[in-house]
């Protein structure tokens, strides 16, 4: 028997809830049940490894441009469609987005996303180069083996795609 009390667990309600589902021993990605949730992770190593963005949202159309290294976005998921967080030390220490230090991914994990990226801020100039990436339930991709790279990233969009 262990002597380790945890924290009180509260009743169950039959409101909506986060569900954590366990992506790798240091990642954990918040999907909000009952909608289309997708989710991001840049990371700053090869085999998603390192100090990593993780970026989750429930948008369906490409219609929140983020740009990375920035306060405007929120990690509180309940003020929005897209929140951020940024995380450092294998994954225990967490801090607002704007602390991260990541201009292009070395690797990346995409969840039921995908996303359109630009050279430029606003997401706003399509003249500009940009790439598209998607990634279905899972899996690691090293950036540089992608076939359009984009150097820094100035702005991007996600949006759920049905995981594929």
């Amino acid at each position: 028997m262990s002597s380790f009390l945890g924290p009180e667990v509260p009743a169950p309600t039959d409101k909506p809830t986060s569900t954590l589902v366990e992506k790798s021993p240091t990642l954990d990605v918040r999907a909000s049940t009952g909608t289309n949730a997708w989710t991001v992770a840049l990371y700053s190593k090869e085999d998603c490894e390192g100090d990593y963005y993780l970026i989750s949202g429930y948008t369906t159309d490409f219609d929140q441009c983020l740009e990375l290294q920035t306060n405007e976005m929120s990690d509180d998921p309940s003020l929005t469609t897209t929140w951020c967080e940024w995380f450092t030390n294998g994954g225990m220490k967490s801090e607002s987005c704007d602390k991260g230090t990541i201009k292009t991914p070395v690797s990346m994990d995409l969840t039921n996303a995908t996303c359109e990226v630009f050279s430029s801020a606003a997401c706003s100039a399509r003249s500009e180069i940009v790439a598209e990436y998607a990634g279905g339930s899972s899996g690691c991709a090293n950036y540089k083996n992608e076939v359009s790279i984009i150097d820094p990233w100035g702005s991007f969009a996600c949006s759920w795609n049905g995981g594929f």
